[in-house]
């Protein structure tokens, strides 16, 4: 996990402890190991299992040791996940507005239950906080105008993350033969803090319009879907397939759990898999049905997706698929219904 996975969860623990109207000084090491953690030029990763290496980090003692060693392992720590059950995480997502810093948070929970930023807007509507101690028309309209930033924002990027996306595409890009340059545009060029768009400059002969048509393919075809979210087939038999994935900040969704549609991917490619390795010859595939449900939030952790078909018949056939984290808990469930197809609808699949 990166160095600002791991500041992020212990920032979020020290929000929450602050929410809860914890101990300062225990929230004050939080936040001194989430500044350490996030300024230290090591991956904690590669030093993990070794607490002498990591107690030379200032701001880092025992007990912080324990919580990094966790978050490496199982994808967060004990006190987040206790403390995430009692407040609700998207409560974190408030915190990301002006003026809503943790006891504002926490007062307005208290008095409201308001706990996500669609509940907020609502309670601005009908007026819920207009009396409330420290709440005035200045702080409400301030929070107006910061649920409209958010709500315009969500579903962008962070611009490192942007940066590394377009690096990647980049090199790919330059493979295809007449494509010279390929220059970062749009927001990444101009170095807002996120973007939304991923827009690249092409130039070249590969771009004239009587052959700009095959690059354009080209470029359509980037990336794999297991490249781009970031899992890795690790085994497959005969009906079985296994796909390890880490889930981090780039999966998330606006409440800062991992997004549902990155567990239904790798779902479907663990059952895709598992499907395809029953086909016989000159047999393809399509997906008829696929079904998820969600068993529990996901931040940052190590999962494993295991599809199986359970039944295969001569036309259609039945394949589910669990997917479990580090500790062996299920966290999702999936289904899916599949067709064999033959001869020309097999054709170029």
């Amino acid at each position: 996990m990166e160095n600002r996975a791991i500041a992020q969860m212990l920032s979020e623990t020290a929000d929450l402890l602050e929410i809860g109207a914890g101990d300062p000084f225990r929230i004050r090491s939080y936040r001194r190991a989430a500044e350490a953690v996030e300024q230290s030029t090591i991956p904690l990763s590669t030093i993990a299992n070794d607490p002498k290496r990591l107690l030379e980090i200032p701001g880092i003692g025992k007990g912080m040791v324990a919580n990094i060693q966790s978050i490496e392992q199982h994808g967060s720590m004990p006190l987040r996940d206790e403390l995430l059950t009692k407040y609700k995480p998207t409560m974190l997502e408030l915190l990301k507005l002006p003026g809503m810093g943790p006891k504002t948070v926490a007062l307005i929970f208290e008095a409201t239950g308001v706990a996500t930023v669609d509940d907020l807007a609502t309670a601005i509507d009908e007026g819920r906080l207009e009396n409330l101690p420290r709440v005035g028309e200045k702080l409400i309209q301030k929070l107006r105008k910061g649920i409209d930033e958010y709500r315009k924002n969500s579903g962008r990027f962070h611009l490192d993350d942007a940066e590394i996306a377009a690096e990647r595409l980049t090199l790919y890009l330059k493979d295809f033969p007449g494509i010279e340059s390929v220059t970062p545009a749009g927001s990444l060029r101009r170095g807002r803090d996120t973007v939304g768009d991923l827009d690249m400059l092409v130039t070249g002969p590969a771009c004239e319009e009587e052959v700009v048509s095959a690059a354009v393919e080209y470029t359509a075809a980037y990336p794999p879907i297991a490249q781009l979210i970031g899992f890795t087939l690790v085994a497959v038999k005969r009906g079985e397939a296994v796909f390890d994935f880490e889930s981090g900040a780039k999966h998330a969704n606006p409440m800062g759990t991992l997004h549902g549609g990155v567990l239904c991917d790798v779902a479907d490619a663990a059952m895709g898999v598992s499907f395809a390795s029953t086909l016989e010859d000159g047999e393809s595939f399509t997906t008829l049905e696929l079904k998820i449900n969600f068993l529990r939030p996901v931040w940052s952790e190590k999962l494993r997706a295991v599809g199986k078909v359970i039944k295969r018949g001569n036309t259609v056939g039945l394949v589910e698929c669990d997917i479990t984290n580090a500790a062996g808990v299920l966290v999702a469930r999936s289904s899916s219904t599949c067709m064999v197809l033959r001869g020309a609808q097999a054709s170029g699949r």
